[in-house]
């Protein structure tokens, strides 16, 4: 709707203008009885004009052409779903034929305890005609951000499929959208599963009737083109923790030096406590076995992080001749890094927890197992956070120090 278009729609209902003629008498006085008299005839004849007046404006109304009190409904309509959006709420925009309502958006956990997306909604079928299959276009928001965490219009729309009991004219029915991951967007993220609110945008992109083929594609009226944004509060309140103590790079070196399993600083998480050996598994094959204390000292929530590892021999560190046994991050790469994950809901800014790394290759932990299991003396681990995802499973930015710094004077 455009600015001039919400001017005149805002505008108050025309009041009813009641006009009432008063005849002015000679400067006489009149009997009491006679004004008493005036007073009453003039009640009566303003009650006869303001009842005349309501009753051409019903027959008026009752006479509108079709299109005119069509369009007064969908006004009220946009008003309507405009009115829910800027309070926060989820709503549907009408479209097509069809209405909707009653938008339930819900994270209930599977049989494996993996949380995902239940998105049901109540379809009404506005038009004259059985509607056999629409479309319909959805943006999801949450607090903090002033963009949609999900876009149909940069990913795919829901298929809504009536199949073989189209929904007639005037029906209502309770739907279950099927949300396809990532065909539909990334439902499923550790900022939009902790979020305190979810607004949920959703609308008619096309429909099609029962006989017809149905239109694929975008409807041409867009999120941008009705002014569609978030009700909820955009303020992003994130902020760094305070309290962040990272080794130098000189303490660093030492513990290096020492035989001390260590972790390069990187300005998004910190890596410390690490315990690396060589363990088995139920059917008796050894695997390094490796765990940290992993803390986010970000803003962001982390979801997952992936480490290069160099390991070494400890006596050749002592020795001054260390040289890896094994290095992830060597070019071109033969033996892949090691990854954290930290669930469903991500690591949240501050929090700190226990996680064991993992290979996601066998081929890697055959190499691991090649380069290591003949070594008779003890070893030593030293990692580096080459990349993190952010709470909604994009990359996020992170500086770490080079695996050259334990070679510096």
């Amino acid at each position: 709707m455009t600015s001039d278009a919400r001017s005149t729609f805002n505008t108050l209902p025309r009041t009813l203008c009641l006009a009432v003629a008063l005849t002015i008498a000679p400067l006489t006085i009149a009997p009491a009885f006679a004004q008493t008299a005036m007073a009453a005839d003039a009640h009566n004849d303003a009650h006869n004009d303001v009842h005349n007046q309501e009753s051409h404006d019903q027959h008026q109304h009752e006479h509108q052409p079709e299109h005119q009190q069509g369009n007064q409904h969908t006004e009220q309509a946009d008003q309507d779903w405009r009115q829910a959006m800027e309070a926060g709420q989820s709503v549907g925009i009408a479209g097509h034929g069809i209405k909707i309502s009653d938008i339930s958006l819900t994270y209930p956990a599977n049989e494996q305890g993996q949380h995902l997306p239940d998105l049901q909604v109540t379809l009404t079928n506005t038009s004259d005609q059985p509607i056999a299959n629409a479309e319909l276009g959805a943006r999801l928001y949450i607090p903090g951000r002033a963009t949609p965490v999900v876009d149909s219009e940069a990913s795919d729309a829901f298929h809504v499929l009536f199949r073989n009991q189209p929904l007639q004219p005037g029906d209502s029915r309770r739907m279950q959208i099927d949300i396809e991951i990532p065909h539909s967007g990334w439902w499923v993220s550790a900022d939009i599963l902790n979020a305190k609110q979810r607004q949920l945008i959703l609308k008619v992109d096309s429909a099609a009737v029962v006989g017809e083929q149905h239109q694929h594609g975008h409807s041409e009226t867009t999120f941008a083109g009705l002014d569609v944004h978030p009700g909820l509060d955009t303020t992003d309140y994130r902020r760094a923790p305070a309290d962040v103590v990272l080794p130098s790079e000189q303490a660093l070196r030492q513990a290096f030096t020492a035989g001390q399993n260590i972790a390069l600083n990187n300005d998004k998480l910190q890596i410390s406590d690490i315990r690396f050996h060589w363990t088995q598994d139920d059917r008796g094959n050894f695997y390094p076995d490796i765990r940290a204390t992993v803390r986010n000292i970000s803003a962001e929530t982390v979801s997952q992080a992936r480490l290069h590892a160099q390991v070494y021999a400890s006596s050749a560190v002592q020795n001054g001749s260390a040289l890896p046994l094994i290095d992830t991050s060597a070019r071109p790469m033969s033996i892949g890094p090691v990854y954290a994950f930290f669930g469903e809901y991500g690591l949240e800014s501050g929090d700190a927890t226990r996680v064991s790394l993992v290979m996601v290759n066998k081929s890697d932990l055959q190499r691991w197992q090649k380069a290591l299991r003949q070594s008779k003396e003890p070893l030593q681990l030293v990692l580096q956070a080459d990349h993190l995802s952010g709470g909604m499973d994009r990359k996020l930015p992170s500086v770490s120090q080079p695996f050259s710094l334990l070679a510096a004077e």
